[in-house]
């Protein structure tokens, strides 16, 4: 038999290789955990870059998440009184939307540091800058949410679902 079409699996990343391979086509490592030649590929430098925005998503997540709660607390006290009408109605009802937001971004963040429930951070994060899209917290949130999407791997339970 010809040892040169055996396949056998990485242990880096666990992608298929032969074991006659002396890197991984996948990250670049040396697949039976030997000296890596450093990552010879592209894919093995993005994955090192991904590794830093997790963590800047987290701190993303939590400004994004004071921010929105605080505004939404500050326009539920200006706006709430009963003989408001108008514009200071649809602000006082805004400002719940805010404090959903702000919640749903302070879970995503909480995820994203413990790098679990890849498809839940992910969900929160779309659906947190969707309620305020129209603000900095909305481009800020589809910024972290494009993040959490790059960073995938990262999470413990994630196996290259989406």
């Amino acid at each position: 038999m010809d040892e040169g079409n055996t396949l056998s699996f990485c242990i880096t990343c666990g992608a298929r290789v032969q074991t006659s391979d002396r890197y991984c086509p996948s990250c670049g490592n040396n697949p039976r955990g030997g000296p890596s030649n450093g990552g010879y590929n592209s894919s093995n430098k993005r994955y090192r870059q991904e590794t830093s925005k997790l963590p800047l998503v987290a701190i993303l997540g939590f400004v994004w998440a004071a921010g929105s709660i605080l505004l939404g607390i500050v326009f539920l006290i200006l706006f709430s009184a009963p003989e408001l009408t108008g514009i200071a109605n649809i602000l006082s009802m805004y400002a719940s939307v805010y404090i959903v937001s702000g919640a749903c971004a302070a879970i995503c963040a909480i995820l994203c540091i413990i790098r679990k429930f890849y498809i839940l951070a992910l969900i929160l994060c779309i659906i947190g800058s969707a309620l305020v899209l129209l603000s900095i917290a909305g481009i800020v949130g589809m910024l972290c949410a494009y993040w959490i999407y790059q960073g995938k791997y990262h999470f413990i339970d994630q196996n290259a679902t989406i």
